[in-house]
């Protein structure tokens, strides 16, 4: 019988998997081949799951899939992969949205969809109360028509690209350009990660910053001067409010109407002789007149709502939040934390099935399906133990796949494991697999999905 020939290795003769070491045979010729380069680093075993090392993509299973990209039919949101939410009007499955925020900047969020903003031109006007910016979109028609800041109020500017009056933007506004922006000398520069700019107030001290509320540090902005700047480096942390429901979860509206960090609960972030009600910092009550909301009563030093809420962890039942409005917890969510559940996520402001776009959000041996956003076991004879490497045929299959034999470092023999070939990037490998470059003499260089098959995930 001819024996298959060896396949070689790309880099070092073996490397050490987990505590013990692995070398990779064909055991006709018994010559050592290893893992390659970067792909050292996988391990057999995950905890709770989840790849502690090497390649972390899946296998595509098809179809363009993609976020915001599915499109599959439904009638309720129980019905759509995970995710996503049933957008009724159409009968199809989408992306949902909490706010403008979320959409791309051609778009606005209209009843918890991310909705494109109609395009205006000469011969294409804008609907009765909206304009034609600049850009070619419809925008709202909020102020008077002008072409200069001279044909505006005092406390507004013209914005030239929309032409029509609007108030200046405030420290941490979204502005296009500094002229905007409320005080001469303020800029308009990118804040945080995003390409959203806003506005920044020129300082020549930290008063000047504390002026505006907490949150805020008198910080070099390039070459431009020093400006007060966003201490968590997101102006999101320290928008303009009116009340607490302005604002982003687990923040309030302080007496300078932006938003603050709360307390969460914990006394020991509060002044000495505070303590933490709700999401603010406050002397003990004595009794209910001490208590500014409608209806709370004083307990231990606490002013809290009967039946009520002051923040979203005062509600315990899964899928709500509280609405900051009536201080009561309402059903559904505005971050993830509300469902209680880390199998589910916010989407729109309804708990869904937590999706996947990579497997390295998948369990051992499960992929990605790009399709559906939902983790399915790899399809294949991933290290499917019995396979014969001496066979002229390769008893694993005829796409790709090669019977190999695992021995460990003192050659004792672990066995005969089929193995896949790797797909296309980004998702080559089911999880806990690493994509291995080997050398077949007679194909060439080969690409299969490898780990070590004698030792099974370690579980909690």
């Amino acid at each position: 019988m001819t024996s298959q020939p060896a396949l070689q290795p790309t880099t070092q003769p073996f490397i050490y998997l987990l505590a013990l070491s692995c070398t990779l045979l064909v055991s006709a010729c018994k010559d050592q081949i290893g893992l390659s380069g970067p792909q050292a680093g996988a391990q057999a075993g995950t905890q709770a799951g989840v790849n502690t090392g090497g390649a972390q993509a899946g296998v595509s299973l098809g179809g363009t899939g993609g976020e915001g990209g599915m499109s599959a039919a439904c009638v309720t949101s129980d019905e759509c992969p995970p995710g996503t939410l049933c957008d009724e009007a159409v009968m199809a499955c989408r992306a949902g949205c909490l706010s403008s925020a979320e959409c791309s900047e051609t778009e606005a969020c209209v009843e918890g969809f991310c909705e494109a903003l109609a395009r205006c031109d000469e011969t294409t006007p804008c609907a009765e109360g909206s304009v034609c910016g600049c850009d070619g979109l419809c925008v709202p028609s909020v102020g008077n028509p002008c072409s200069g800041d001279l044909q505006c109020a005092t406390s507004d500017y013209c914005d030239t690209c929309e032409g029509q009056c609007k108030p200046r933007v405030a420290p941490c506004g979204a502005c296009r350009e500094s002229s905007s922006c409320e005080r001469r000398g303020d800029v308009c520069a990118s804040v945080g990660e995003g390409s959203q700019k806003s506005c920044l107030r020129a300082c020549e001290g930290q008063a000047t910053c504390d002026n505006l509320g907490p949150g805020y540090l008198c910080s070099p902005v390039g070459a431009s001067g020093s400006f007060c700047v966003p201490e968590s480096g997101e102006c999101s942390s320290v928008a303009g409010c009116q009340s607490d429901a302005d604002c982003p979860s687990e923040h309030f509206c302080n007496e300078r109407l932006t938003c603050q960090p709360g307390c969460m609960g914990e006394d020991t972030s509060c002044p000495a002789g505070q303590l933490c009600q709700g999401l603010r910092c406050a002397p003990p009550c004595e009794g209910p007149e001490s208590c500014s909301a409608e209806g709370a009563v004083c307990e231990e030093g606490r002013c809290v709502i009967p039946g009520g809420c002051q923040s979203s962890r005062d509600c315990g039942e899964p899928q709500t939040y509280c609405d900051l409005n009536t201080l009561r917890c309402v059903p559904g969510c505005q971050v993830d934390n509300d469902c209680l559940n880390a199998n589910q996520e916010c989407v729109g402001g309804t708990c869904r099935p937590r999706g996947c776009s990579r497997n390295y959000q998948c369990a051992f041996g499960e992929v990605c399906n790009v399709e559906t956003a939902e983790c399915v076991l790899a399809e294949g004879r991933h290290c499917e133990a019995g396979c014969d490497p001496n066979a002229a045929d390769t008893s694993c299959g005829s796409e790709g796949q090669r019977c190999l034999s695992l021995q460990d470092e003192e050659e004792n023999p672990i066995g005969d494991f089929c193995f896949e070939p790797c797909q296309e990037e980004p998702n080559t490998c089911p999880q806990g697999y690493s994509c291995t470059t080997l050398e077949d003499p007679n194909a060439g260089e080969i690409k299969l999905c490898i780990r070590r098959c004698d030792v099974m995930p370690i579980s909690e």
